[in-house]
């Protein structure tokens, strides 16, 4: 459940999502679209590397991982 806020910062959602398929991304984008009173910006990062670089640069609210790859790559994310 969204906490009641009347703040248009509290109604922007930012998602980081992380996976080798681009198509996660328009389902996620579907599915936001519709929640309520919520406007969503989206980030997309195939590697994890490089879901750590976005992570740090624009601080999303939440982060999708699709978590296809190998136990060396994952605890790389630590």
């Amino acid at each position: 459940m969204w906490p009641v806020s009347s703040s248009d910062a509290d109604k922007k959602l930012s998602v980081l999502i992380v996976g080798a398929e681009r198509a996660l991304e328009e389902e996620c984008r579907s599915a936001l679209s519709r929640v309520p009173d919520r406007q969503a910006t989206l980030f997309f990062a195939e590697t994890y590397h490089d879901a750590v670089d976005v992570a740090r640069r624009r601080q999303p609210n939440l982060i999708l991982i699709d978590i296809d790859r190998g136990v060396d790559e994952i605890a790389g994310l630590a």
